[in-house]
């Protein structure tokens, strides 16, 4: 199995169809093909206390409800890296890693 992972049917009721694929569907901002979710939870899987980089690499997992049973579940789960601020525990940032704009 590789990433990105998607469960395509809720776990319960195998539905297909969820809270947010519904509300936006037809919705003209949205690409057709984009894929969609109510909820998003990143977990580092790289020590965060030894970043060389600007950026840590994570799990990002997208959670959304049935439509059906209403359920929530796991919708998707990808491998992705997203930019960091190395702060001072005064809360100062002392070295800002984001690259420019």
């Amino acid at each position: 199995m590789s990433f990105p992972i998607e469960f395509k049917k809720c776990p319960v009721c195998h539905s297909q169809e969820t809270v947010c694929r519904l509300a936006c569907d037809g919705e003209s901002s949205i690409a057709k093909d984009a894929f969609v979710s109510l909820d998003k939870t990143f977990t580092p899987i790289q020590d965060v206390t030894r970043l060389l980089g600007p950026v840590v690499k994570g799990i990002l997992c997208h959670f959304d409800v049935c439509s059906k049973c209403g359920m929530r579940y796991c919708t998707r789960a990808e491998i992705t890296s997203v930019p960091v601020n190395v702060q001072h525990s005064s809360g100062n940032v002392i070295r800002n890693l984001q690259p420019p704009r």
